[in-house]
């Protein structure tokens, strides 16, 4: 069993968006995430707006969108204050001002529809599908890159195996901290002696981690995940689709752009 970040109980309904193929479906996404991130306000808004149609088609509610957002609340507040001190074309250094406050707002924005748009996708293609998409887009450089057919190995070796060393470290944390703590103060986290704490699991980390990679990407070899019927090049329709969406994102761009 592959340990991967999954939307958790979140009803992932099929959208049509599993019916392209997955090269279709990665290339979309970074043309959209360019665009929001070249873009003006008005094209930043009407992606995230379009993230939100895509995540409540797949089945998320308000619960599980403000779920999704609530972790990054303290980057959110960080963010409007540095722009309302910062925006010097308004005002001068570190005196607010209402300009700052909606570059604030505009950046936040497009933070939003970057992060609903990674989980439209991670609900939406699956291990083997990204590989396969991967893989598809980088078949120009297979000559140059070293063994682009090994991807989906790799990936699958990177996802099984991160989270369980990510576990492991935690728990010989725990046992230092409790070693430690006998008779004296817990130390700090960042304290030198928590600094410490965090240094000496590295060596071992580093062990295990080597350990688990050769055992699972033996096990998976047989397999080489993305290797299924969905490598071939998408159709034709998909690929017209495809420049359809880019040529209205640069569109967009150039539209907002001429906005005063």
């Amino acid at each position: 069993m592959i340990a991967m970040a999954g939307p958790g109980p979140v009803p992932v309904k099929r959208t049509r968006l599993g019916s392209l193929h997955p090269a279709v479906v990665l290339g979309g996404f970074i043309a959209a995430v360019a665009a929001d991130l070249v873009g003006g306000w008005p094209v930043a808004l009407v992606l995230a707006l379009l993230a939100v149609w895509g995540l409540v088609s797949a089945g998320w509610d308000a619960g599980h969108l403000a779920a999704l957002l609530r972790p990054w609340l303290p980057v959110a507040v960080l963010v409007l204050g540095v722009h309302t001190l910062t925006t010097v074309s308004a005002a001068p250094l570190g005196h607010p001002s209402g300009q700052g406050l909606l570059r604030g707002v505009v950046a936040l924005v497009r933070l939003a529809g970057v992060l609903m748009g990674l989980a439209l996708i991670q609900g939406t293609l699956d291990i083997e599908g990204m590989v396969a998409g991967v893989t598809w887009w980088l078949r120009p450089l297979g000559g140059r890159l070293p063994a682009v057919r090994d991807l989906g190995l790799v990936v699958a070796v990177a996802v099984g195996a991160a989270p369980r060393v990510l576990a492991e470290g935690r728990r010989l944390q725990a046992v230092l901290r409790l070693r430690r703590a006998a008779g004296t103060n817990p130390a700090h986290r960042w304290s030198p002696r928590g600094i410490t704490e965090r240094v000496m699991v590295v060596v071992p980390l580093l062990e295990g981690l080597t350990r688990r990679a050769e055992t699972m990407s033996l096990s998976l070899r047989p397999r080489r995940p993305g290797a299924d019927a969905r490598t071939g090049a998408p159709g034709s329709g998909q690929v017209a689709w495809l420049l359809a969406w880019t040529v209205l994102l640069a569109a967009m761009v150039v539209g907002a752009g001429r906005l005063p």
